[in-house]
Formats: structure tokens, C-alpha cells, sequence
């Protein structure tokens, strides 16, 4: 048995295309039978919930040799399956179709489900969990076992690349590199396998990090780019067909990287200093960064509370010092993150707490750890945008402030203008009324204008 998932957005045009397929029959659900009643209603929950991808599509066929299952049969394994993947409980329809030589059934369901909360249905390493599931269920219903073992180079093409490739009487893209590689692999070289690509028009691109180690290949046809685990051509299988060896085809594969996109080796041969055990700065420690003086310390440590980024205030630190070697501004940016971070414990805490019931944390811990700190930086960025915000807000208030003394001072001198006008007046025709206008100005504030 074979599954194969696919995530969504509507559920409308999911359903129209089960549903008018040859040989199609609607086996078990839980929602009506009706593909647009079943659409409208499954599509209802959308606005309770701010799930993207509500729609949870798996496909799961049986071997030509597995015997042919009734509709009941089938409708069992399938809420067997669903049940195992935790979906029972959520809306779901499954259709069979018969329009192959395999039979094989299509499970639609809904990511939000019905409780009060409508909570999202977690479908982190769903394909390996469906695995298992299929695995038990052959088991169980003495079918043909299916080990996934995806074969090199070859890799899935959709339906509509093949149509396409089809109109034009070529064959798909994908297919096309991934026999060109397995083809080059051949020759057993690295500087081989990339010269018998280039005279296909590929270009293989090598990923190696900044500690020297090689990661695998990027292929690029054309505007396409597609990465070695695509074509199903991973660095794990491919290395031993090429016999790669890191101190002879290292520096080869360097030179083929773009230059924007190198690391700097010469950082890497010296030694680094032990990483400090105290993370939390006390005042003593602050000063001793220079932090009260017009330093690189305070300078970007007040950009990061500002709200600019790490690389902006890289840019800027070596606007300023333009002797700053990498280390030195590696430091810097350590220590000033860190010591923002500890600054601003509480509104990490904060925004911790109100995200934390919405997520599912993993048992394994590495995970765990991995998630705790997706949400910290998250919520770190949040309260960078959210200062941002406010500081915004308060120069507006500034500027609106501003601009309301000057339009107080244009009014007090178009009224000191109408004062000296009527003062003339008064002086030209009643000439002992003067002082009185004189006077009556000094009692509201008014002086007269140099």
C-alpha cells in the first residue's frame, strides 16, 4: 500500500475533482454526500480558525497483487487509518475510485477541528506518521507490504508537468536533470560528473559551509533551480558514486561557488576565544564594554532596541570603525544581543506565555529546544516591531505638537498686524484713543514687534 499527502487551501475544488472522476463511489464520512454541500460545510470552520492550509488530502493504494476490497472493507481501513493519524474527530469523506488497475481511495479532511476552541490539527512529520499507520494496517488486512525506498534519480513528476511535457514533445525537467545525473555520476570524478553536466546545460552548484564541509549539490537549468534531495540525487547517495574525497575535490568545488556566496576561509584557521560561561551583564560588566561611553558596544546595542537588524548594524559599526576585523564585529553583535535579550526578559516571557497554548510541543527534546527558541526570536521580533510602533506614534504626537505652536505664533502675529492696523486707525482719527489699544494689548500678552 502506498500513501501519498497533499495540503490545501479549498476544499470545493478538491471535491468537484473526486467526485466526477469514472468510477468513483463515496465509501464512509462524516460530512454529506454532496461534494458542494460537503465543501460548504467543511469550509465553515475556515472562519473560526487562522489555519492557511485546512485542507488534509492523502491517497492510499493498494498493490495489483492485494486482493480486491469491498466498499465496507475499505471504508474500515481508511477510519483505521484516520483514527491512527489522530483525524477521527474531524471532519473527513473518503471516496474510491476504480478508474486503475490499482484500487485506491482518496481521504479529504479538515485540519480544524470541532471542539469549542477549534484547534489546529498538527501536521508536523505527517508523512512519517502515515507511514507507520500504513505499515500496521498491512499487517492487520494481510496486504502487500510497500518499503519506502525512493530509487535514485528518479524523481516524482506531477500530472501537470507531464501533460505539459507532453504538449511539447519533450520530456518533464525534473526527469530530464535527474537522468543527466546519473548518467555523469558514472564517470566516477568529481570534476567529471560537473563538466558532463555543463555540456548538458546544467549547472551544479556545490553547498559547502563555512567550516569546509561539503553538503551537496544545487542543479540549475534554464531559470530553474532544484536541490539534489528534488531529483532524489542526495549528497548521501551521490558522494560514494563519485568518490569524493574532502581533501582533493574540496578545493576544486570552492572555486565553482559564486563569490557573494563564499565564506571567509581566512577566519576559520585562527583560534577562537572560549565562549564565556556568564550570560547576564551586570552593571560592573556593562561599563566595562564601555557601554556609558560613545562606544561600538552602546552604539549597537542602541540600534538593536532601535529595531534595526544584524546586518544593518554590522554595516553601520564598520561605517564607523572601518578597522573592525570580522571577530571583533562578531563580538560585538554577540554581546549587545545578548545583553538586549536579558534586558528584555519580561516581554520574552510575556509573549512566550500567550503563544504557548497554541502550539503542540514535540516529546523529543532536541525539538522541544528548537521550538522554545523559534518562539523566543519570534517573540523578540514582535516587541522590536511593537517599540518600533510606539516610537513612531510618539514623533507623530511630536510633530503634531510642533506644528500646533507655529500655527499658534502665525495667529499671534496676524493678530499683532490687526492691533498695529487699528492702532493707525485709531490714531489718525481719534488720536487721544491710542494708549487705550496700547494698554488693553499689554493686559492679553500681546508686545509690540520689533
Amino acid at each position: 500500500m502506498i500513501a501519498k499527502i497533499s495540503k490545501g487551501k479549498g476544499f470545493g475544488g478538491l471535491l468537484a475533482y473526486l467526485s466526477q472522476k469514472s468510477g468513483t463511489e463515496y465509501i464512509c464520512g462524516n460530512v454529506a454526500e454532496n461534494p458542494h454541500d460537503a465543501a460548504v460545510e467543511m469550509g465553515t470552520l475556515k472562519q473560526y480558525s487562522r489555519c492557511r492550509n485546512p485542507v488534509w488530502h492523502c491517497s492510499l493504494s493498494l498493490s495489483p497483487q492485494d486482493r480486491n476490497l469491498s466498499n465496507a472493507e475499505f471504508a474500515e481501513l481508511a477510519e483505521r487509518f484516520i483514527s491512527k493519524m489522530g483525524l477521527l474527530a474531524n471532519q473527513y469523506c473518503v471516496w474510491r475510485h476504480s478508474d486503475r488497475e490499482h484500487s485506491h481511495v482518496h481521504i479529504v479532511a479538515n485540519r480544524i477541528s470541532l471542539d469549542e476552541k477549534h484547534t489546529i490539527w498538527n501536521a508536523w512529520r505527517d508523512i512519517k506518521r502515515a507511514r507507520e499507520a500504513k505499515a500496521e494496517l498491512e499487517s492487520e488486512y494481510q496486504l502487500t507490504v510497500t518499503p519506502y525506498n525512493p530509487q535514485f534519480a528518479q524523481p516524482e513528476v506531477s500530472r501537470g508537468q507531464q501533460e505539459a511535457a507532453c504538449r511539447t514533445g519533450t520530456i518533464p525537467q525534473k526527469q530530464y536533470i535527474a537522468e543527466s545525473i546519473a548518467t555523469a555520476a558514472q564517470t566516477g570524478n568529481v570534476e567529471e560528473f560537473i563538466k558532463s553536466l555543463s555540456a548538458k546545460g546544467i549547472e551544479a552548484v556545490p553547498n559547502i559551509s563555512q567550516n569546509g564541509r561539503m553538503n551537496g549539490f544545487s542543479f540549475r537549468l534554464g531559470r530553474r533551480h532544484y536541490k539534489g534531495s528534488q531529483l532524489r540525487c542526495s549528497w548521501r547517495e551521490l558522494a560514494p558514486k563519485l568518490n569524493y574525497d574532502a581533501e582533493l575535490d574540496n578545493e576544486f568545488l570552492f572555486s565553482l561557488v559564486p563569490e557573494d556566496r563564499r565564506h571567509n576561509r581566512t577566519e576559520e584557521t585562527r583560534v577562537q576565544e572560549p565562549r564565556r560561561e556568564r550570560t547576564i551583564y551586570t552593571r560592573a560588566e556593562w561599563l566595562h564594554m564601555g557601554g556609558e561611553g560613545n562606544s561600538d558596544y552602546k552604539r549597537a546595542y542602541k540600534m538593536i532596541t532601535e529595531g534595526y537588524s544584524m546586518k544593518d548594524t554590522a554595516k553601520e559599526l564598520r561605517l564607523q570603525t572601518p578597522n573592525i576585523t570580522e571577530k571583533q564585529l562578531q563580538k560585538i553583535l554577540l554581546r549587545a544581543g545578548e545583553l538586549w535579550i536579558n534586558n528584555n526578559r519580561n516581554k520574552l516571557l510575556w509573549a512566550y506565555n500567550s503563544r504557548r497554548r497554541y502550539i503542540r510541543f514535540s516529546q523529543d527534546p532536541a525539538v522541544m529546544l528548537l521550538q522554545v527558541l523559534v518562539l523566543l526570536v519570534g517573540a523578540a521580533v514582535k516587541a522590536i516591531l511593537r517599540d518600533i510602533e510606539e516610537r513612531h506614534t510618539e514623533r507623530q504626537i511630536d510633530s503634531l505638537g510642533q506644528e500646533l505652536k507655529e500655527m499658534a505664533a502665525y495667529a499671534e502675529k496676524n493678530a499683532m498686524r490687526r492691533l498695529h492696523k487699528l492702532e493707525h486707525q485709531e490714531r489718525r482719527f481719534v488720536p487721544e484713543r491710542g494708549s487705550l489699544l496700547l494698554e488693553h494689548a499689554r493686559e492679553i500678552g500681546l508686545e509690540r514687534s520689533r
